[in-house]
């Protein structure tokens, strides 16, 4: 350090017995050379940027052709189960097997829906009623359940299809 500071690299301060060594501010880059450094990373940082900006449009076009690959993908599969099914509905036509009428689907329909809205109606009473009870002896439903060995859909596994649950 001490060579230093006689080549002028170095300046030396003492505080005591405490030597403090401090770079000599002649050799810090002169006005000049900042301006131009500072323009050198500005040009940098300008690049940085667009090359950024290139990065992201070129991550949205890619996005954009996996979702059209994925779409045409479905595409064909849809259409290759569309084929399975119209062959297999042609098979069921020349088989030969009964059909049943439109009229008798409606009739199944009609009657099934009837004894949904009962049961549904049939357990929305039952429900109402063993709340009603829980709450006179401040006791929670499903322990009143528990109690009167009341078996609930949910707890026997049996849920119905969205369709139906209206």
């Amino acid at each position: 350090m001490e060579s230093l500071v006689t080549e002028g690299k170095l300046l030396i301060k003492e505080y005591g017995k405490i030597k403090v060594f401090l770079v000599s501010q002649s050799l810090v880059v002169g006005g000049d050379d900042a301006t131009a450094l500072q323009q050198e990373v500005d040009e940098a940082s300008k690049k940085r940027k667009a090359l950024g900006n290139d990065l992201d449009t070129t991550r949205k076009e890619m996005s954009q052709v996996a979702s059209k690959h994925a779409a045409a993908k479905e595409a064909k599969e849809s259409a290759a189960e569309a084929l399975t099914l119209e062959a297999r509905a042609k098979q069921l036509k020349g088989s030969g097997e009964e059909q049943v009428e439109e009229s008798e689907v409606r009739a199944v329909e009609a009657a099934f829906t009837q004894v949904h809205q009962t049961w549904r109606k049939r357990k929305r009473l039952c429900m109402d009623t063993l709340r009603t009870l829980g709450e006179a002896m401040s006791t929670r439903t499903d322990q009143l359940l528990e109690q009167y060995g009341v078996d609930t859909d949910e707890d026997c596994g049996q849920t119905l299809p969205l369709e139906f649950s209206q």
